[in-house]
């Protein structure tokens, strides 16, 4: 009787957490990426240049509810995905994949509070993700 009633807590602690690992506070949900979705990192961009975000840079001041984040495209790329992090709490914000092989991609419902971010795009390609770049903090206010 005990192993079964711990079970059944296990299952709901677990099926509780499941729900609750995509929320982050915005009106819209934080599209957590499966394994199975985004593969292996580390593979794409081993022999190719290397993937480097452009905007915003490091210690920027970036105003509005609505950033455009921008990096390097790479050539044979087949998607990204961005992924940015709260650092007050260390919350994922945001991660997604683009959909797109756009080197560009507009990401709303920030707070314009002061609240610093960082962030990072990686790629894929035929030989699959790439590794994450280096985390670029910016600060979501004006100057």
């Amino acid at each position: 009787m005990y192993k079964k009633r711990l079970m059944i807590v296990l299952i709901l602690m677990l099926t509780m957490s499941m729900v609750f690992a995509g929320c982050d506070g915005t009106t819209e949900p934080t599209q957590e990426l499966e394994e199975e979705q985004v593969g292996e990192t580390g593979s794409a961009v081993d022999d190719i240049e290397e993937l480097v975000a452009l905007f915003p840079d490091e210690g920027d001041y970036v105003p509005g509810n609505s950033i455009t984040f921008e990096w390097e495209g790479i050539e044979g790329a087949e998607n990204y995905r961005i992924r940015i992090i709260r650092q007050s709490d260390g919350a994922v914000f945001y991660n997604r994949m683009t959909e797109s092989i756009s080197s560009s991609y507009t990401v709303s419902n920030f707070s314009d509070d002061g609240t610093e971010y960082c962030w990072q795009v990686s790629m894929l390609n035929a030989d699959g993700w790439s590794d994450w770049t280096d985390e670029v903090c910016f600060i979501n206010s004006e100057d």
